[in-house]
């Protein structure tokens, strides 16, 4: 026999002829090739022989997932790791065994393999059954794939073959192909959650949550796999990542996105096992309240494995109570110079503020303060003891009861603690039979197209005179010796003005002369000049702002442009804060004047010291354009006002700022304050 190396010529149904030749060279021997005809009697004549080889062929194909991790598993929702099995029935008319290729594309496999390598599962033919037959041979035949992530949320399209063991493959099962999904493998799930609170000493307490506590999120699980499970408990709706809480995008840089971070639960410790369910389990995790608790807040708790795959979130939200300050020991009062201090212990939540407030009552009001009953606030401090300070300016000699509290940032305040301290040695103002006294400072040059004045005004603690010195006032309250500043502006005949400022006077709310006590408030008023000159036809005491003696204020009259009325305004922080709107409009007849600032008192042994800076006027004589200018100077005016208050004298410290000194005690510094 002679093989034919090239077989592609040869045709399956028509006609082949052949044509020889010899090369090859110089022969060593005969060289000849003998055919016999085919009507030789003797000789077999010559004949093609050609043998067939028919590949197996694809019966059926099936692909499922198996069960590999758990009980229960539904095949019909695959998760990635799960183990995709594709089993096909073929049969091959040749006896011999196969086994299943499926490649990821339709090419025809080469040698038994996927064309290009690219196969998603290569069978074994000894994982094959088979049967023989007078027909050949049939058998089943299976391939493993593990899913993985790359599979998750789309079509994963294949082709599958059969091959036998000569590497001769099959036709695809189908030319299109088929396809698989595969789902994201959920982590362990939420069942229940609990909040347990309790205090910085282990001591579980009833609701509600305080600032301070320690939270314990409780948790119960399941997971469908025998993995160790964690609790996380988050601050945001944004997905863990790696089993870790993120951040917004928008979040600082410093902000901490976690509550709770838990350790992780393995088998056997608060772990249970339900033959169709999977695993149960039981986790906590513990956060501190803080200060910046206080209130409702949302938390989103996941549980997740050690593969760091967390479960869908369960999103709750928990309260959180403020706890308020508490005064730990006995606070203390110093007289030094022309300041009182005072110093009062404290305690509280871990990282809160306090700021100390001392009162000449044992009542506080809501929002933190004692209204016109305060001595002095302090400022904020997270370190006890909390400081306050108020200058003495002109209280007198004498034993003074206090009473000190300590109110944190949420308007959380302490129980009162009772206190004296002793000022000495501090000189009365001079003595007078005249119970009111006034005096006003022009600006300088003294001028009349001022819209408005607005002045810096320090808000002082003054000594008052006895409350009975001056009469009485209504029928409830004696009329207060009293002392005034205010920013003002008269017209130029001196009949009408408009004035804002404060007024420190006595309060006798028992009656007249009867438990009085120190109170200052904003005061405002005006007039029109139908009363005749410089008597207030509107105006009086606001209630409503809190001012206290010892800090700047700014206060404002101001002229509504084009009008004859008035708006009067009070800052209570210099430079920070808005303006309040005291009263207003006022029609007061009058659009302009002279810029004024005014110092008032009642009372022959009420002090009289004032302090006013930074001094401007409003012009308006480009109006409808307004601006505000500083003065150029100022001095005491004496065909103004009911002249100047006997004992005491006009400094100018600067052409925007004066003092109103004492004589007998000269006094006077530049900057007390």
């Amino acid at each position: 026999d002679i093989p034919i190396a090239d077989t592609s010529g040869i045709s399956t149904s028509g006609t082949t002829g052949l044509r020889l030749a010899i090369d090859g060279g110089e022969p060593t021997g005969q060289n000849s090739l003998c055919l016999a005809t085919n009507d030789d009697p003797t000789l077999p004549g010559p004949a093609l022989l050609i043998n067939f080889v028919i590949p197996p062929n694809i019966e059926s194909l099936s692909a499922h997932y198996q069960e590999t991790h758990f009980p229960g598993f539904d095949q019909n929702n695959p998760y990635d790791g799960d183990t995709l099995r594709f089993t096909a029935t073929w049969n091959d008319f040749v006896k011999t065994s196969a086994k299943l290729l499926v490649c990821r594309n339709v090419l025809s496999p080469v040698a038994g393999a996927c064309a290009g390598g690219a196969s998603w599962a290569d069978g074994d033919v000894d994982g094959s059954k088979k049967t023989e037959g007078g027909g050949g041979s049939v058998g089943t035949s299976w391939a493993n794939y593990v899913t993985t992530k790359s599979d998750v949320g789309h079509a994963s399209q294949y082709w599958a073959f059969v091959c036998d063991t000569s590497g001769i493959c099959s036709n695809p099962h189908k030319l299109l192909g088929d396809a698989f999904t595969v789902a994201a493998k959920p982590g362990p799930a939420v069942r229940t959650m609990a909040l347990l609170p309790s205090d910085d000493r282990g001591n579980q307490h009833e609701y509600p949550i305080r600032a301070g506590d320690v939270l314990t999120f409780s948790m119960g699980w399941r997971t469908s796999e025998p993995d160790a499970v964690k609790e996380l408990v988050c601050r945001n709706e944004v997905p863990p990542v790696d089993a870790t809480c993120q951040r917004r995008q928008d979040d600082d840089p410093a902000y901490d996105p976690t509550y709770a971070d838990g350790a992780f639960i393995g088998e056997g410790y608060g772990y249970s096992y339900g033959e169709d369910e999977g695993q149960y389990g039981f986790s906590d995790a513990w956060y501190t309240t803080t200060q910046n608790d206080v209130g409702t807040k949302d938390f989103w708790a996941y549980a997740c494995d050690n593969h760091n795959l967390c479960g869908p979130a369960l999103h709750g939200t928990f309260d959180v109570a403020n706890v308020s300050p508490v005064i730990t020991g006995a606070p203390s009062a110093a007289v030094s110079g022309d300041t009182i201090s005072f110093a009062v212990p404290w305690s509280d939540t871990p990282g809160d503020a306090v700021e100390a407030l001392i009162c000449t009552t044992g009542a506080i009001n809501s929002d933190s303060s004692c209204g016109d009953a305060a001595w002095a606030y302090g400022d904020p401090t997270t370190v006890s003891p909390a400081t306050a300070s108020f200058p003495r300016g002109d209280l007198g000699p004498g034993t003074y009861r206090y009473y000190a509290f300590v109110c944190d940032t949420l308007d959380g305040c302490s129980a009162s603690r009772q206190g004296s301290f002793t000022a000495s040695g501090a000189a009365l103002d001079p003595s007078s039979d005249d119970c009111g006294e006034a005096t006003l400072f022009v600006a300088k040059p003294r001028l009349s197209e001022a819209y408005g004045s607005n002045n810096e005004i320090f808000v002082r603690s003054r000594n008052l005179s006895p409350a009975t010195e001056c009469g009485t006032y209504g029928s409830t309250a004696s009329d207060p010796s009293e002392a005034h500043s205010t920013a003002h502006v008269s017209s130029p005949d001196n009949y009408k003005f408009a004035e804002v400022g404060f007024i420190e006077y006595w309060l006798c709310p028992a009656g007249p002369y009867s438990g009085c006590y120190k109170t200052w408030r904003v005061f405002a008023e005006g007039g029109d000049g139908t009363e005749g000159p410089r008597e207030a036809t509107t105006g009086g005491t606001f209630t409503g702002y809190v001012i206290t003696g010892g800090h700047w204020a700014r206060f404002k009259v101001d002229n509504v442009s084009g009008t004859n009325t008035w708006n009067f305004y009070y800052k209570n922080d210099v430079p920070a804060g808005s303006y309040d709107t005291v009263a207003g409009p006022w029609t007061l007849l009058f659009r302009h004047g002279i810029a004024y600032g005014e110092t008032g008192r009642r009372g022959p042994e009420t002090g009289a010291a004032d302090h006013q800076r930074d001094l401007l006027y409003k012009n308006c004589d480009s109006a409808p354009l307004c601006d505000w200018f500083s003065w150029g100077g100022n001095a005491f005016d004496p065909g103004y006002g009911t002249g100047g208050i006997s004992g005491w004298q006009h400094r100018q410290v600067s052409h925007t700022e004066y003092m109103i000194c004492n004589v007998a005690t000269n006094y006077c510094p530049a900057n007390p304050e």
